[in-house]
């Protein structure tokens, strides 16, 4: 399976970065923009490379600092942060994405065809209404 279907979008990246702007939650893979050194519109790469390129170019250490990048949350990344009961299941009676019963969540961003764009979705919902903190999110995904 491809890596861009088992990570967020760069949209939902950047919404959960806003939420969660008092942490600086990482990933271990990152959307970096439009960036001269990678002669790509958009990449997504392990934070590894990333940090590897970047030091390794021809930028000056504060043009460094100014090159933006967002962490691309995988699958795992966001079931971590979401609580258990929160967490979709793909049904194939209905062929979509459900949630378990019980959950605060109901109905946000089922049907998706990716799980971790539903994650993210969920996430973000959780965020925004302040059924999960930054740093509940923080620390269950150092955990």
């Amino acid at each position: 399976m491809k890596i861009e279907n088992q990570v967020c979008t760069i949209e939902q990246s950047k919404k959960i970065t806003e939420l969660t702007n008092d942490f600086n939650l990482e990933s271990h893979f990152v959307y970096v923009p439009k960036f001269p050194v990678f002669n790509d519109e958009l990449r997504l790469t392990t934070f590894i490379e990333f940090e590897r390129r970047l030091r390794n170019s021809i930028l000056s250490d504060d043009a460094k600092a100014l090159v933006t990048y967002y962490p691309a949350f995988t699958l795992s990344e966001l079931g971590q942060m979401l609580s258990y009961e929160n967490v979709p299941y793909f049904s194939t009676e209905y062929d979509m994405w459900m949630l378990p019963k019980g959950s605060k969540l109901k109905g946000q961003g089922l049907g998706s065809i990716n799980e971790a764009v539903i994650r993210a979705e969920l996430l973000i919902y959780a965020l925004e209404n302040k059924l999960l903190s930054s740093e509940t999110c923080n620390e269950r995904l150092i955990a």
